[in-house]
């Protein structure tokens, strides 16, 4: 155990994931794959506009990965795509995230709707 946890949290520090970062897994998800692909780029390109803007205050630094399809592609005849935000410090990630907000949840009707949701530090990135 001691050896496996010496390597995995090496390699947390290294990428800046948790104990040492923070993260968000945006998720998005729909019927229909073009609706899903268009939301998921405009969110992506907000996250990276507001990445920018941190990364321009000096204090703190907040990346955007993604988006790109999730391992699993389809749920329940749903189309998921995801991306992630990494941040050094807390209160950055909670920044982004709120500025983020107000383009989450769902969006469209029927068919065409889509839906994107957030989850902070994730279990699993499935």
């Amino acid at each position: 155990f001691e050896g496996f946890a010496e390597v995995e949290l090496a390699a947390r520090a290294r990428h800046g994931n948790p104990p040492f970062g923070h993260v968000a897994l945006v998720r998005i998800s729909g019927e229909q794959r073009p609706q899903v692909e268009a939301r998921a780029k405009e969110l992506g390109a907000m996250a990276s506009q507001l990445c920018a803007r941190v990364a321009a205050g000096g204090e703190a630094h907040v990346e955007s990965l993604g988006p790109v399809d999730s391992p699993i592609e389809r749920i329940n005849r749903r189309v998921r795509m995801q991306m992630l935000l990494r941040a050094d410090r807390r209160n950055a990630l909670r920044w982004v995230l709120r500025h983020l907000q107000r383009a989450m949840g769902p969006r469209g009707r029927g068919a065409s709707e889509t839906l994107a949701r957030v989850d902070v530090d994730p279990h699993s990135l499935l």
